[in-house]
C-alpha cells in the first residue's frame, strides 16, 4: 500500500464484521527485534545470577569440607589437638563433631602411650641396672663367705654378718626393683600392640 509493506491480521468475530489490524512490516520487524534483544538480556541476567548464586552456594558447601580435609592432613602429620570449627547443623556439622572427638581421643591415646613407652624405658633401665647390681652383690658376698671361712675373730665375723644382712636387705630392694622392671615393661609392651 502506498509503495510500504504492511503486516495485517484479521479475527472472525461471529456475523458481525471481521476485525483486522494492519502496521507497516518495518516497524514490526523492529518490534520484535527489541522483543528478542530484551530477551535475550533477559535471560542473560538470570544464566548470570544463577552463576553467581550457584557459586557462593558451591563455596558454602565445599568450604566446611575444606577445613575438613586440613584438619585431617593436620591429624595425619601428629598433630591431634586441632579443633574444627565448622558450625553448621547438616552431615558436614555432624561430621566435624566426630573428627574433633577422634582427634580428642587420638590425643589422649598418643600422650598414654608416650608415658607407657617411658614406664617401659625406665623399667628396661632399672632391669639392667639390676642385672648388674645383683652381680655385684653376689660378689661381694662371695667374698664375705670366703673371709668368714678364713677368720674366727669373733668381732670381723660379727662385721662380715653385718655387711651380709645389709647384703640381704640389698637383694630383697633388688627384687623389688625387678618386679617394678617387669610391670613397666609389660604397661609399654601392651601400649604398644
Amino acid at each position: 500500500w502506498n509503495g510500504k509493506r504492511y503486516l495485517g491480521a484479521y479475527a472472525d468475530v461471529g456475523e458481525g464484521p471481521k476485525i483486522v489490524a494492519t502496521a507497516p512490516a518495518d516497524e514490526i520487524f523492529r518490534a520484535s527485534m527489541r522483543l528478542v534483544n530484551k530477551s535475550l538480556l533477559f535471560g542473560l541476567l538470570i544464566v548470570t545470577l544463577a552463576f553467581l548464586l550457584s557459586s557462593r552456594v558451591a563455596r558454602s558447601l565445599t568450604r566446611p569440607l575444606s577445613t575438613l580435609v586440613e584438619a585431617t592432613k593436620s591429624v595425619a602429620r601428629g598433630k591431634f589437638s586441632s579443633d574444627l570449627s565448622v558450625r553448621s547443623n547438616d552431615e558436614v556439622g555432624e561430621l566435624a563433631v566426630s573428627f574433633n572427638s577422634m582427634a580428642s581421643s587420638l590425643d589422649a591415646l598418643q600422650k598414654r602411650l608416650v608415658e607407657s613407652e617411658r614406664h617401659a624405658a625406665i623399667g628396661q633401665v632399672a632391669r639392667g641396672v639390676g642385672h648388674e647390681f645383683g652381680n655385684i652383690l653376689m660378689r661381694v658376698l662371695g667374698k664375705i663367705d670366703l673371709a668368714l671361712l678364713d677368720t674366727e675373730e669373733p668381732k670381723t665375723r660379727a662385721h662380715l654378718e653385718t655387711a651380709i644382712q645389709a647384703i640381704e636387705r640389698a637383694k630383697i630392694i633388688l627384687q623389688n626393683l625387678r618386679s617394678y622392671s617387669k610391670t613397666g615393661v609389660s604397661a609399654g609392651e601392651g601400649a604398644r600392640s
